[in-house]
């Protein structure tokens, strides 16, 4: 069995705190992410996304539910695959650093195949969707920091 890691980072134009508003909130998952659902269905401590909270996530047919096992406001979050992929022992994190007056945003998670070709699969899938929401989310949350004020 292999076992699998995958890191990215984006840096976004925005406070920390602007970023992990985002992060923290699963149900803004769906609006900036390449999911077309997602959905507590479970609260965590502290309320309502904190540790032991579980997320759904559809994208598609494809249904995933993980549980956040590490919540550090505003900086870290970290969660594992409860069900709804062919993988082992999924951990991944989402951790945020203030670089210049924005924030460097860094995903990263390591697995193991259930199977061969399944683990090679999702790898497949996540190495390009990482990237591809680190940087939405990064977007978004652009968008969401109050401008400048005017010189």
């Amino acid at each position: 069995m292999s076992r699998y890691h995958i890191s990215t980072t984006a840096v976004a134009a925005a406070p920390i705190e602007v970023v992990w508003a985002r992060v923290a909130d699963i149900t803004t998952w769906s609006q900036w992410g390449q999911w077309d659902e997602t959905t507590r269905v479970r609260e965590g401590d502290p309320a309502p996304d904190g540790v032991g909270a579980l997320r759904r996530y559809r994208r598609g047919r494809r249904v995933h539910t993980e549980e956040v096992v590490a919540f550090e406001a505003p900086r870290r979050l970290a969660y594992e695959v409860r069900e709804g992929l062919p993988v082992r022992d999924y951990h991944a994190e989402v951790t945020l650093e203030p670089v210049g007056g924005g924030t460097r945003i860094r995903w990263e998670s390591d697995f193991d195949g259930a199977n061969p070709i399944g683990g090679w699969a999702v790898f497949q899938v996540l190495k390009r969707f990482f990237p591809a929401t680190a940087r939405a989310l990064a977007r978004v949350a652009e968008g969401d920091a109050p401008a400048a004020p005017a010189a």
